[in-house]
């Protein structure tokens, strides 16, 4: 338990990290890209309103600077040096779209065959903008009924954008690195007073356990010395005799329980058994009290399904759950337990019937929850005959044999199903 408990520890700090560094990551590098996509189609507007071409920048023809004004020259020093530091090429097609005109003075990576090339991959795309590689390009309508397509080369940008990209996601690999080795480093200490709580918590019940099975006995070996003194049948002497067992048998499963708990597995005597035929006979035996208690009880079991498992501990399991059904059916209802094959695993279901509205339709792990009853003030039967600890074991028996266990209410039945790897 304390083992699991550090491990989810871990597990929701590393993701809380990796959530918000990946959050951070993602929102610089986004704003990084759309940075260079700003400038690309800035000069890819220039050179539109231009028809392909930059036009003859001068500095006297931003006006004069004004005194005080320190933007106003890095304004025009960029717009000055944009036509010679920007590669671009531009194709121009007539209204039948054959190639009209190709310009590829301003680029020396792109040759008059590759622009046709390009021009042929983004009129098959249907875009009037967008990226062909790391071609930033744009398609304009002439007035000849032909189309412009402007492609300016954003590989250094790109390139600059990759690699932030690259060494920002190291990085962040890096410090998830060196935060899981601190995480794991100090988790133990972190969890250290709910692992010693845990300690104590089961100390205790061991303790008190063994300690109560002394006078349990005492009081159970003298109920049965009043029983032979005593000539007629004595309500009293039962209900100390009935009280008596009851408490043995919380006792025996909170220690099986605490047990189970351990750090290290469980000691289960683990062989070849016959499940079919182990719990054909646990449910023979509930046929008797299901017609004493009104109930129907349907058995539809498998044949030749055999496991590897305790065998001692896979009868509690159909003991329990079928006591937790007979315990919480309606009156006059119907308990159903089947034993079926599901390709690499066996299914364990029983199920029950219910008073209408007395369980919420849907899923119920609460179900499997220690000393967790559910209302039963309209059945005071059932709300004197259970600790809310019967389920707990049978979780704990099936998770013991690597298996998983659900309980859901449809329609008024409720049906705990226990699945087992073959």
């Amino acid at each position: 338990m304390v083992r699991l408990l550090r491990r989810k520890f871990i597990a929701i700090s590393m993701l809380s990290v990796t959530l918000v560094l990946a959050v951070l990551i993602g929102i610089m590098n986004i704003v990084n890209f759309r940075s260079v996509l700003a400038q690309t189609d800035e000069r890819l507007e220039i050179l539109a309103e231009n028809g392909g071409s930059f036009p003859a920048l001068k500095p006297d023809s931003f006006g004069d600077i004004e005194p005080g004004k320190d933007m106003k020259p890095v304004l025009h020093r960029r717009n000055l040096e944009m036509p010679f530091d920007t590669r671009y090429f531009t194709v121009t097609l007539d209204s039948d779209g054959n190639i009209r005109a190709t310009d590829t003075d301003h680029i020396a990576a792109v040759s008059s065959d590759l622009a046709g090339q390009m021009v042929e991959e983004v009129r098959s795309s249907g875009s009037s903008k967008g990226f062909d590689g790391d071609y930033r390009y744009m398609v304009l309508d002439q007035d000849t009924d032909g189309k412009l397509y402007i492609f300016v080369d954003c590989t250094r940008d790109m390139e600059s954008f990759r690699q932030f990209l690259y060494a920002s996601v190291g990085v962040s690999l890096l410090g998830l690195a060196g935060v899981f080795v601190l995480v794991f480093l100090l988790s133990k200490r972190a969890i250290r007073p709910i692992a010693e709580s845990y300690e104590k918590q089961k100390r205790f019940i061991t303790d008190a356990s063994h300690e109560i099975k002394t006078p349990l006995a005492i009081i159970r070996a003298n109920t049965e010395v009043l029983e032979m003194t005593i000539d007629e049948d004595n309500k009293w002497i039962k209900s100390i005799q009935h009280q008596t067992d009851r408490l043995a048998r919380l006792t025996e499963r909170l220690v099986f329980l605490t047990r189970m708990d351990e750090e290290n597995n469980p000691i289960m005597e683990k062989r070849d058994m016959d499940l079919s035929n182990a719990v054909v006979e646990m449910a023979d035996g509930y046929l008797a009290m299901a017609k004493s208690k009104c109930r129907k009880l349907a058995i539809d079991v498998e044949d030749g399904i055999r496991l590897t498992a305790d065998e001692a501990m896979m009868r509690q399991v159909v003991s329990l759950l079928l006591d937790n059904a007979m315990k919480y059916s309606s009156e006059g209802g119907n308990v159903e337990l089947a034993l079926k094959r599901e390709g690499q695993r066996v299914l364990l279901t029983v199920s029950n019937s219910v008073e209408e509205g007395a369980v919420t339709e849907g899923a119920h792990p609460e179900f499997f929850d220690r000393f967790y009853r559910a209302d039963q003030s309209r059945n005071t039967e059932n709300g004197r005959g259970s600790f809310g600890i019967g389920l707990s074991v049978v979780q704990a028996i099936v998770d013991a044999h690597k298996g998983k266990i659900s309980a859901d209410c449809h329609n008024n039945c409720v049906v705990i199903t226990a699945k087992l790897p073959l």
